[in-house]
């Protein structure tokens, strides 16, 4: 069964209050705006195998319509002889069925209902296409038997009464707190109660797995963010800031994934194109990757590995020791000396504001991304960048002292007193030296971000030192001044390394073609993303003492001739060609970046963890050649490879997105499979 073509829309308009709503197909957008009013709403529609009639020509022969889902159609098949498949959406109801037999139709629901745990809702039509009457089951759900009959729709047994009262009583006691709360906290804590009720009784209808794997554990965030606030009043803000991630995360999950649900005339989606059906595949798509790349990821505990290490004893000035110290895995064999705090899940949604981003409990992609994620442009491997953000924020909250800590005063601290040839009695751990390495680094990035001559031409070694010995403002200011650019290099090369298996155009291409939908970006802006690319790629370079870095800058340029020509690439190849701003900038901004990226190679990165993200390299083949078939002989068992096999086109396709879309929706890892 193939996935073939965008058949049209199908919209209505009308009420059923009113009994004068009414289905219509429209072949295209034009045709549809065409006849806009105040109440039509509309859905593409996409066809499976080369069907003779058109379809128009279906719905004029449909006595009734039938939404299912959601799962595949493949799951439906053999269907009874009065029933036909029509087409396939990007909404939880992802399944159109139709009959000229209403009885037929109406029973083959129930059965499917029943035995698969799908839910339905069916449209009666008079001659004039008019819906005379809807059907779908009941909206309160009661406990059922789990399914005999395996699928992404049935999902666990439905819980009991019971446990569905928890949530409920939990939120109740939550609203019951919020006029005691501080008033610029109130608000967002209200909203908040009222959009988990309304995600929990959507998702307990539409997709009840959910309410497990993703809301239990957001609520539970919430709830201890809300706790922290009677034991820290200081910590308000933060609390107001988590808050308003988790709400705006909410808001899109009930408006996208979970809109064109029963009743689907009072459910409508608020992006508009699919305003009757909703996006729910496309979510669940962009759920299922960004879980699987932040959970495999997550699993590595970077940070945990990091704090068994900080705490042995060490003698290594970092600023001094060769090559091939940072070439060596010094956390592969550690054992974390902490247990990991269980991550908070995120909630997934697209916005054409946000666009690819990552909040505490929540991920973002471009509402282009539902149309167009065959192309490098709007590729959800962006996301694996955003991911990696929550990895590297772990990481630095352990790496980067803290000034507002008494812990972090005191690093601080001992670190002045190395700057002042205090010795300790003590030995030094790797903490100490990590403090030394990293402030110097800050230090030395500082002194060549002003462009000074006299810090230039000698060995690394020496110019960090120099700029450990020289600097006299407050360690403070280079923390405050450097924190985001650390992490940013950081990140970049955490992203090479595991996500892309160090494919240089392969990155490049994704990476570069995203940054070029971003209009008007400034020089200073294209220059800071050259160099973190330069420094993501100097992560394959660290043994090349000689000429690395000029390997680095040749590899780039390639990879961004290979591009298609646009303004941000043509300016990043300037900076590039430039042997002048070369050998005055930009050589020496990577020569004080270099520090970070070391230090990604020696402490964070393995091959071992790298094959357990991306498989082996003979899963490439797996993915490289799939068709149009919706469903495949085998699971795909690694969505970042199939993401990344997808990522080439030179031009967007909608049917290519909305195949790779199910295939990550329902064949990648998804929930309740």
């Amino acid at each position: 069964m193939q996935l073939t073509r965008r058949l049209g829309f199908l919209v209505i308009t009308g009420s059923l209050e009113a009994q004068n709503s009414r289905v219509a197909i429209k072949s295209s957008l034009e045709e549809a705006i065409d006849s806009w009013d105040s109440s039509t709403r509309l859905s593409p529609l996409y066809g499976l195998g080369e069907d003779q009639l058109t379809a128009d020509e279906v719905l004029q022969t449909a006595n009734a319509i039938c939404f299912l889902g959601c799962d595949f159609p493949e799951s439906l098949l053999p269907l009874p002889e009065d029933v036909r498949l029509w087409a396939v959406t990007l909404g939880i109801f992802n399944i159109i069925v139709y009959s000229k037999n209403k009885k037929a139709l109406a029973a083959f629901a129930k059965q499917v209902h029943r035995e698969k745990n799908l839910q339905y809702e069916i449209w009666f039509l008079d001659n004039q296409k008019q819906i005379t009457d809807v059907k779908h089951p009941p909206l309160t759900r009661k406990q059922e038997p789990e399914s005999v009959f395996p699928s992404a729709g049935a999902g666990p047994p439905v819980e009991s009464p019971a446990q569905e009262k928890d949530i409920h009583q939990s939120l109740a006691r939550m609203a019951s707190k919020v006029e005691s709360l501080p008033s610029d906290l109130r608000t967002g804590v209200s909203e908040y109660c009222t959009l988990m009720a309304s995600s929990w009784a959507r998702a307990a209808q539409a997709r009840p797995v959910l309410k497990e794997e993703l809301l239990k554990p957001i609520h539970d965030y919430a709830c201890r963010e809300l706790d922290k606030i009677t034991k820290q009043p200081n910590d308000m803000y933060l609390a107001i800031d988590a808050f308003t991630n988790i709400n705006a995360g909410l808001s899109r999950f009930c408006a996208q994934t979970l809109s064109g649900i029963s009743p689907i005339h009072q459910t409508e989606c608020h992006f508009w194109i699919h305003s009757l059906l909703g996006t729910g595949v496309g979510n669940l798509a962009l759920y299922n990757f960004a879980k699987f790349v932040s959970s495999r990821m997550e699993s590595l505990n970077l940070p945990g590995r990091l704090e068994t290490k900080f705490n042995e004893e060490s003698l290594d000035y970092l600023t001094k020791v060769s090559n091939e110290f940072w070439l060596k895995n010094h956390c592969q064999d550690v054992s974390p000396s902490l247990g990991q705090e269980q991550p908070t899940p995120l909630i997934t949604y697209f916005s054409s504001r946000d666009g690819f981003h990552c909040g505490h409990a929540t991920a973002s992609a471009p509402l282009a991304s539902l149309g167009a994620c065959n192309a490098p442009q709007w590729s959800l491997m962006a996301m694996t960048h955003e991911i990696c953000h929550r990895i590297v924020d772990a990481v630095l909250i352990k790496l980067y002292p803290n000034p507002a800590t008494e812990e972090g005063k005191a690093r601080i601290t001992a670190w002045e007193a190395r700057k002042n040839n205090q010795v300790s009695a003590q030995k030094p751990t790797l903490r100490d030296q990590m403090d030394a390495f990293l402030l110097a680094t800050l230090a030395y990035m500082s002194a060549v971000d002003g462009s000074s001559a006299d810090t230039k031409n000698v060995e690394f070694a020496e110019k960090t030192s120099a700029a450990f010995r020289n600097w006299e403002s407050k360690p403070e200011d280079l923390l405050e001044r450097w924190q985001h650019e650390v992490e940013e290099i950081m990140v970049h090369a955490l992203d090479f390394l595991y996500c892309y298996g160090q494919d240089t155009d392969q990155y490049v291409r994704v990476v570069w073609n995203a940054l070029s939908v971003i209009p008007e970006l400034p020089d200073n802006k294209i220059e800071d993303l050259v160099i973190r690319t330069l420094c993501a790629v100097l992560t394959k370079e660290i043994s090349n003492n000689e000429n690395g870095k000029q390997v680095v800058r040749k590899k780039v340029i390639d990879g961004l001739l290979k591009l298609s020509s646009n303004d941000c690439i043509e300016r990043a190849l300037e900076l590039l060609n430039s042997d002048e701003h070369w050998n005055q900038q930009i050589k020496y901004k990577i020569d004080a970046r270099e520090n970070l990226v070391k230090l990604v190679v020696g402490y964070l990165y393995w091959k071992d963890a790298e094959v357990k993200i991306r498989g082996g390299d003979e899963k490439q083949s797996q993915y490289s050649s799939l068709g149009s078939e919706l469903i495949l002989p085998t699971p795909l068992d690694n969505p970042l490879r199939l993401v990344e096999a997808c990522a080439n086109s030179s031009d967007p396709d909608e049917v290519a997105s909305v195949l790779l879309l199910y295939r990550l929706a329902f064949l990648a890892d998804a929930p309740g499979r």
